[in-house]
């Protein structure tokens, strides 16, 4: 549910386990880069000098897992395929590691798993410990929180449980995540200028996710002539992107609309020659 760039990998200090097999990944991706390198400084020397060839990489491991027994291990275990018995595993995990950060760790990896899978009665009992075990980390036990009491449809709730993440410092990785959540919520709650205002202050720039939103609260607001150019500009500019359809059909509730603007030769065009690139060759043709 959660992307973390590697840009933020020192602010979780390597102990998120809720991306336990990111961890797993990043530790062997590591190794192999190590051993590429050291192929390339060993290249053939000529005249005295040395003299960089290329050398191809040697093939990662088709399969990357974490070391048996350990949290990463386990919660990759839980997120390849959950059970009640792999959940039961990260619990136990937690309470021999009970007054740790390890503690934290594991109740962080089961809010995770909770609302991934629709548990979200118990996700503040996760997130209360670590939360405690782990205040580094407390933008994430928000951002957890936060999700549960979304799928509640409470937004005033969702506002307040995302204010750590707003104020962490650095700037929390789910700040974004955390605007497209809270914007969902207040347009479900009929607040559309409220979702706008938090996508212009929080939200990770003019992306897909955020137009498609942007869509819907200026339609909310009856500000159509906004929302079509908002919905143009995914159903156009980015053909690919999952957001299209939704657009497209929100483009069809509003092509007989008053005002409507229609988009130029060009961009209907290169809607076209995008979609040709991405192998769409059917949709393409519509346009050409």
């Amino acid at each position: 549910m959660v992307r973390i760039t590697q840009v933020h990998w020192l602010k979780i200090a390597g102990c998120l386990a809720v991306l336990a097999a990111f961890i797993a990944t990043h530790a062997q991706a590591a190794t192999h880069k190590k051993k590429h390198r050291r192929a390339a400084v060993q290249a053939t020397r000529r005249k005295g000098k040395r003299t960089a060839r290329k050398i191809a990489p040697p093939k990662a491991p088709a399969t990357i897992t974490a070391a048996p027994g350990t949290l990463a291990a386990l919660t990759q275990a839980y997120r390849l395929k959950p059970s009640l018995a792999k959940a039961a595993s990260i619990e136990r995990y937690a309470r021999a590691h009970a007054g740790t950060p390890a503690e934290g760790q594991a109740d962080l990896a089961l809010a995770a798993a909770d609302v991934q899978q629709g548990h979200f009665d118990a996700v503040t009992r996760w997130t209360a410990v670590a939360a405690k075990r782990l205040p580094e980390l407390a933008d994430y036990a928000a951002f957890f929180d936060a999700g549960a009491l979304a799928a509640n449809r409470d937004a005033a709730a969702v506002e307040r449980a995302l204010e750590p993440v707003w104020s962490s410092k650095p700037e929390s990785p789910l700040a974004a995540p955390g605007a497209l959540m809270l914007a969902r919520s207040l347009l479900e709650s009929a607040k559309p200028k409220k979702a706008l205002d938090v996508l212009d202050r929080h939200g990770p720039g003019d992306v897909p996710a955020v137009l498609l939103l942007r869509g819907r609260a200026f339609e909310a607001l009856n500000h159509n002539a906004d929302a079509a150019h908002a919905y143009q500009a995914v159903y156009y500019d980015t053909p690919l992107a999952p957001e299209s359809a939704d657009a497209e059909r929100a483009l069809g509730r509003l092509r007989t609309e008053s005002g409507y603007p229609e988009p130029g030769p060009d961009r209907v065009l290169a809607r076209a020659q995008k979609l040709l690139d991405g192998g769409q060759h059917e949709a393409a043709r519509r346009y050409l």
